[in-house]
């Protein structure tokens, strides 16, 4: 699946890094559009590949390659070239998609003005598919319908499974549903459709039948909390020294990226966090794509670990050079900092509602910090001249 975190939180950094003034307009490099903002709209033609971020996207010019759009609202109305990566609570495609489609959210609409010249993968609440396709279809919803030419296979999960008088499959059909359901003839031949049950086993009573009695003595002693947590600031403490002995000038630069913008460094860990979340939702939708999402789980872990790391080190070392300025930045020095911190935002959780949130924003704001360094690596290699570039430039010299 190419809708990656680089993708997502590139088009989305635009809206933080240009500032408000031009966030509703495309920021263009290297023939790709980059839009974010409340209510991006995609009004001039991207020669390459499109990514969109914002609470109501719209693609009103046509997209030469692929197209990425995260969204609220999600509005596709001019061509995509090849594939489009769709993702939000409502979705609708209403123009022609060149290669694969593959979306998710609430509600998903595929119009007839639109068309898939290859392979569509939906993942919704309610489904309409009107547009035909010229691949195979995969759907999953509660509320699924089909309205439209099919040429290869499909295979449709749904809770709700109807035909419209303009539903046809040429290849095989496989459905899963609570009950079979009579499909007509004009839709596919009899001898090559497949039923499964769908079966809805109450999770819950399993669950409760399983433990049983043994709840109340899940309860952790008052050791086993003091040796959880102690083990706790013990791993960190210790990740954090590889990480300053090994490598102390990425650290401070991690550091500093969380520091230099406090506001944008929240909004890209935000942004950051629910791209690595939304992925595992669009990997699912592939069946190539599900041994993924183990490997995408420890992404998520070990991005939640870095950020919280990096955060609570930015915020402490801040608070130290105010109260205790310290003389030489020693590592055993950065360590204590960081220990300090660690207890200090542990000991915050006690406190309601509050001490959450505020190790929350801790770890959203180290993410940011990460995110905002290797963005701003990106697009210095990307305006670097290349190594012939530069001979070339030597050569007209001499």
């Amino acid at each position: 699946m190419r809708l990656s975190l680089a993708a997502i939180l590139v088009a989305a950094s635009v809206s933080f890094v240009t500032g408000p003034a031009i966030a509703e307009e495309a920021f263009t490099f290297g023939q790709d559009a980059y839009l974010a903002g409340t209510d991006p709209t995609l009004d001039q033609e991207a020669g390459r590949d499109a990514l969109l971020a914002g609470f109501s996207v719209v693609v009103d010019a046509e997209v030469g390659k692929d197209a990425h759009a995260t969204g609220f609202d999600v509005d596709i109305g001019a061509p995509i070239g090849a594939d489009l990566y769709a993702l939000g609570f409502s979705v609708k495609v209403s123009a022609p998609v060149g290669e694969d489609l593959s979306a998710s959210g609430a509600n998903i609409r595929l119009s007839k003005a639109a068309s898939v010249g290859g392979n569509a993968r939906l993942v919704g609440g309610t489904i309409v598919v009107d547009a035909p396709v010229a691949g195979s279809l995969l759907a999953a919803a509660g509320d699924l319908t089909l309205d439209a030419a099919i040429s290869g296979d499909a295979q449709l999960t749904a809770g709700t499974l109807t035909f419209g008088p303009h539903a046809r499959i040429d290849g095989k059909l496989s459905y899963s549903a609570p009950e079979p359901i009579a499909i007509p003839a004009t839709v596919i031949a009899p001898e090559r459709v497949s039923f499964t049950k769908l079966e809805h086993p109450s999770q819950v009573s399993v669950v409760t039948e399983g433990v049983g009695q043994t709840i109340p003595n899940l309860w952790p002693s008052f050791f086993g909390i003091l040796f959880g947590f102690v083990f706790t600031l013990a791993f960190l403490v210790g990740l954090g020294w590889l990480f300053m002995h090994f490598s102390p000038r990425f650290t401070d630069q991690l550091r500093e990226a969380a520091i230099r913008e406090p506001g944008k460094a929240i909004g890209f860990g935000i942004l950051g966090l629910a791209a690595l979340i939304g992925l595992v939702p669009l990997v699912a939708m592939t069946l190539i794509g599900i041994p993924l999402i183990p490997f995408i789980l420890l992404a998520i872990l070990l991005f939640w670990t870095g950020g919280y790391l990096i955060g609570v080190y930015a915020v402490s070392w801040q608070m130290a050079k105010v109260l205790a300025k310290p003389a030489q930045p020693t590592i055993p020095v950065r360590l204590l900092v960081l220990a300090i911190g660690l207890i200090v935002f542990a000991l915050l959780n006690f406190i309601p509602f509050v001490g959450w949130l505020v190790n929350l924003l801790a770890v959203l704001f180290g993410m940011g910090g990460i995110a905002q360094y290797a963005i701003g690596r990106f697009l210095a290699r990307k305006a670097a001249p290349s190594p012939s570039a530069v001979l070339e430039s030597e050569g007209d010299g001499i």
